[in-house]
């Protein structure tokens, strides 16, 4: 059988009536933005509590972020209130792991094998659990399950069906 080209998840099309949370800056500063946030995740849960504040500081402190200090102060703010989210602390613990890589190859429902690969924010794996995160840090969170954009539940679909075929018991 064919296998058609590669798909990268996060890749797709999003949905385009979705809306920046900073309004009235360039693409640069949205596009760093979020890389910085993805970045303050994936290292920040590794450092002891007591020092996580000022090693975010010092990050971003760096000039080549080129993000405006008001930006880089609600960065981390926002950073920190999920962090520190008594409802994430199985998410941002040490059982979890940050940017884990994913591929596989998939059937989907035209019979036809398709090549998945992508890169999971951030990943739990726990007894008949699986937990899987990707930060969406530009947009306003949906407010249901159904408002949801198309291209996200596809993201995660894939991510599934991947996970499912590595740990069926979960």
């Amino acid at each position: 059988k064919k296998i058609l080209p590669r798909i990268v998840p996060s890749g797709s099309k999003q949905n385009n009536q979705t809306q920046s949370l900073i309004q009235n800056i360039n693409d640069n500063i949205r596009f760093n933005r979020g890389n910085i946030i993805h970045h303050l995740m994936q290292w920040l849960p590794t450092l002891p509590f007591e020092t996580r504040e000022k090693a975010a500081r010092k990050y971003l402190s760096k000039s080549y972020f080129q993000v405006p200090t008001e930006i880089i102060n609600k960065i981390l703010i926002e950073t920190q209130e999920i962090l520190q989210d008594e409802k994430f602390s199985d998410l941002f613990s040490s059982a979890s792991i940050a940017e884990v890589p994913i591929s596989g190859i998939v059937t989907g429902s035209d019979g036809l094998k398709r090549v998945i690969s992508g890169q999971i924010d951030r990943l739990l794996i726990l007894n008949k659990s699986i937990t899987v995160v990707d930060y969406k840090t530009d947009l306003y969170p949906p407010k249901s399950p159904k408002s949801v954009g198309p291209s996200y539940l596809r993201q995660m679909s894939a991510y599934r069906t991947l996970l499912k075929d590595a740990y069926p018991e979960s």
